[in-house]
């Protein structure tokens, strides 16, 4: 195609210079060829010459019989037959192309000035010709990217790289931020001097903005899980509730934070936890508020999620005086456990006037699902830590007497030992034993028996006055004291103190030789745990000291 347009240049130059052209016309013809074989392939470059080209050609006395030069495309003919066009009728394509085209185009002078502006760049930027043209290209470029682009223009101009590529923000008209992905192109003359600058600008606003969102959405999915799992991280509710409200107000940056618990029964709702970073803000915890004539509370209890934008606005008697202390936007979040309303995340933006987001809806509802999730667990185990604390209880407790059993007296002793020997601090022993029980039995039967046991075993209780003593059936008849931190002059008090409880029950006992009534016998054992000793050699001393109290007569206390 240059070699076809390259000859019929030079006949054109001919027969001009055959009808005495100027010089001056001659000088712009040469500019025009040599930009239109340097740039042929390149649409911008070839409307660039448009203006030169119209004021040259409007007045030329063609050669006869040429209406205009033909540009022939040799390498794209097949068959001998080559597809031509005028040199017009390609300008005005170019010229379709450049006016319509989806893509900003400018050329501009080395300063930046604009020469040449297409549609689409004055509708990207919004202004006027007039207004647009007044400015210089760096003038709208945003003042975070200016500093990139313009070394890049720098390197450009001193012909390290051809041309460029950045993506870079744009002011527009009324201060809109705009992206763009901004390719410039030097063009330069015969003499390789920088002669001007094609800019072509693509808006990608929409891409950055979805991919600020997908940024957002996962800062925002990975904030949420942090806090879900600073949720689930324990089972006890009281740190539940703190966590969820403390984590739940950092995470959407609000004000204030609350949670609310529903008591259908006393038909209240009473705040469990809050979180306010201000020091300030009213403390509420424990307060109550109202669910009678609480059209907020209804919608609640319908699981509906509900907006307040500005709380002045409610008219119910019972919001308006929460109002005065809380003012601003509330959005509360139902909690279900179940299908049953357990209470309330609520959430305060502390401005006369806030619209709430979807974006914050849609994440105060999954943290109010997950916080239910979690209270609904620690419900579920303190269900069943109660009923292992029973389980435990009953293979810790005598069936009969309702009493800590064997076990647990051997348990407690070792517990109670290694303690005492750490601290070295003493510990006592008593074990009592019924006088003539089997003889009881023999005249009143063992339904009656069984129920002297259990008088027994709660006189023992009632003698017991600190809550580290234990009481236990340590087996048949026989009943364990084990008394922490007690001397043998504690001891001894004690075990006299259980005697005489046990003689004021006055159980009848007319079988018995030493007294009319119920009697207990009772052994003591002290001392300071030491590695020279043993709980089982307090044990042996305890039960000898019985057998003694036994010999000597029974009804007493022997150490």
């Amino acid at each position: 195609m240059i070699r076809s347009l390259t000859g019929r240049i030079k006949a054109l130059s001919q027969h001009l210079n055959e009808s005495s052209l100027t010089q001056l016309k001659l000088k712009k013809l040469n500019q025009i060829v040599t930009e239109i074989k340097v740039n042929l392939e390149g649409m911008v470059a070839q409307i660039a010459t448009e203006n030169l080209s119209q004021e040259i050609f409007e007045d030329l006395p063609l050669p006869e019989g040429s209406a205009a030069i033909r540009v022939v495309d040799t390498e794209s003919s097949a068959g001998g037959v080559h597809p031509e066009i005028t040199l017009w009728e390609h300008e005005k394509c170019y010229r379709t192309v450049f006016e319509r085209i989806a893509l900003g185009i400018a050329l501009t002078d080395l300063s930046g000035k604009y020469l040449q502006v297409n549609q689409s760049l004055y509708d990207f930027f919004g202004y006027e010709a007039e207004e647009l043209l007044q400015k210089r290209f760096q003038e709208l470029i945003h003042p975070d990217d200016l500093a990139v682009s313009q070394a890049q223009r720098e390197r450009m101009l001193a012909g390290e790289i051809p041309a460029f590529t950045l993506e870079k923000r744009f002011i527009c008209k009324s201060d809109q931020v705009k992206w763009a992905n901004v390719t410039v192109s030097l063009v330069r003359n015969s003499a390789n001097h920088p002669s001007y600058s094609i800019i072509v600008i693509e808006d990608i606003s929409d891409r950055k903005r979805a991919e600020a969102e997908l940024r957002r959405q996962a800062q925002q999915q990975k904030a949420l899980n942090r806090v879900i799992q600073a949720i689930r991280d324990s089972l006890d509710l009281n740190t539940i509730f703190s966590t969820a409200v403390s984590e739940t107000g950092k995470f959407l940056q609000v004000d204030q934070v609350y949670l609310v618990q529903y008591l259908p029964d006393e038909q209240l709702w009473i705040h469990v936890a809050d979180y306010h970073p201000n020091p300030d803000a009213p403390k509420i915890v424990r307060q109550e508020i109202p669910d009678q004539e609480n059209p907020l509370a209804e919608r609640l209890k319908a699981l509906e999620i509900v907006q307040i934008n500005d709380v002045f606005r409610l008219k119910d008697e019972c919001n308006c005086f929460l109002a005065q202390p809380f003012p601003g936007a509330w959005l509360l979040a139902p909690l279900s456990v179940g299908s049953v309303v357990w209470g309330s995340l609520i959430l305060i933006k502390i401005r006369q006037t806030y619209v709430w987001q979807d974006f914050q809806i849609e994440l105060v509802q999954a943290v109010a699902d997950q916080l239910a999730i979690a209270i609904q667990q620690s419900l579920l185990y303190e269900q069943v830590q109660a009923a292992n604390l029973e389980l435990r209880n009953i293979a810790l407790l005598d069936g009969l007497t309702r009493i800590p059993n064997r076990r647990c007296f051997d348990n407690t002793l070792l517990q109670e030992w290694n303690r005492l020997l750490r601290e070295g601090q003493p510990l006592s022993l008593i074990l009592c034993d019924i006088d003539y029980f089997k003889r009881y039995n023999d005249t009143y039967g063992h339904p009656k028996g069984d129920e002297c046991l259990q008088k027994i075993a709660q006189a023992l209780l009632n003698a017991s006055r600190r809550p580290a003593d234990l009481v236990a059936r340590y087996g048949g008849e026989e009943f364990g004291v084990i008394l922490p931190n007690t001397d043998s002059v504690g001891a001894i008090q004690v075990a006299e103190f259980i005697r005489n409880t046990v003689k004021q029950l006055h159980i009848a006992h007319p079988s018995s030789n030493v007294s009319d009534h119920v009697t207990v016998s009772l052994g003591i054992a002290s001392l300071t745990p030491s590695s020279s000793s043993s709980p089982q050699g307090l044990l042996q001393i305890a039960d000898l000291a019985l057998y003694q109290a036994k010999q000597k007569g029974r009804d007493q206390a022997y150490y």
